[in-house]
């Protein structure tokens, strides 16, 4: 994988326990692969998703400021 990747997990997400972001960031990292992992505390799955009760707009905010930065960077 030549893409840089970034993962903005939400601390409060029973599918993506920390366990296995940790394990997701190392495989990745001893790929060789450029990536930054981040975990939003307060952040529940689906907080970027407005339509949802998940929802949170400053964690949302936060994520798609690095989005974009990523994006600014690679594309």
């Amino acid at each position: 994988m030549t893409a840089e990747l970034y993962f903005a997990h939400a601390d409060d997400d029973p599918s993506m326990p920390q366990e296995q972001v940790s394990r997701l960031e190392k495989a990745l990292a001893d790929a060789g692969v450029e990536l930054r992992c981040e975990v939003y505390e307060g952040a529940h799955h689906d907080y970027t998703q407005s339509d949802t009760a998940a929802y949170n707009p400053a964690t949302a905010e936060r994520h798609w400021t690095e989005l974009l930065a990523l994006f600014a960077r690679a594309l």
